[in-house]
């Protein structure tokens, strides 16, 4: 089989290209104004900054937002960018110890376990649906 390729978008701050996923999207409406888009289908103008602290801060000081979508005033934009940062980055820090714990028992078997979960959730919400 062909290897999909992963499509990469490259951040306002520090030009790094990165894959679209490790990237949080913003987007200028039609009628002007900046969001944060976690699903990255929003309508609009796009830009995109990595999920790092330290070019968040970058990007606060040198206002690469403002820049990108040539607006002003996107200072709540910085502070939603932060908290995003901030909890990806514990998310991280959980799943890698979790993923630590689960090698040391004596094999990863998490994929079972999830697809397992997702089966079952899928079988309920059909069950629930249909009666």
């Amino acid at each position: 089989m062909k290897q999909r390729k992963i499509p990469l978008r490259m951040c306002i701050n520090c030009r790094e290209m990165k894959p679209k996923k490790e990237m949080q999207r913003l987007v200028k409406a039609a009628d002007g104004s900046v969001n944060i888009d976690p699903t990255g289908k929003m309508p609009g103008r796009g830009a995109y900054v990595c999920k790092d602290k330290e070019c968040v801060t970058t990007a606060k000081k040198q206002k690469r937002i403002e820049r990108a979508f040539g607006v002003s005033g996107c200072d709540y934009l910085y502070e939603a960018l932060f908290e995003i940062v901030v909890e990806s980055s514990d998310k991280n820090r959980a799943e890698e110890s979790s993923d630590k714990n689960r090698a040391e028992e004596g094999g990863d078997k998490s994929t079972s376990v999830e697809t397992g979960e997702k089966i079952m959730t899928r079988e309920t919400n059909d069950k629930s649906a249909n009666g």
